[in-house]
């Protein structure tokens, strides 16, 4: 990591499924501020076939595809 102007970087999306290119930009993010807040859209919609996970079962999923110094600077939000 290099030093960055920024604290915080945003990431948003649905994350549903997860994907090489979803986890490109978050570690993008990563490497361009300390922390990184994921904001999890659909976050209150009804379980269905295009919504298929709960925002926080997404939440669980998308730190175990990076490694664990990584994950301890991500923070989710609905």
């Amino acid at each position: 990591m290099t030093t960055s102007p920024h604290d915080l970087a945003i990431c948003i999306g649905r994350f549903q499924l997860l994907h090489e290119g979803q986890l490109a930009l978050i570690r993008h993010a990563l490497a361009s501020a300390p922390r990184c807040l994921v904001i999890l859209g659909s976050a209150h919609a009804a379980r269905s076939p295009r919504n298929p996970f709960t925002w926080a079962e997404r939440a669980e999923t998308i730190p175990r595809a990076l490694p664990q110094e990584d994950q301890a600077r991500l923070q989710f939000l609905p």
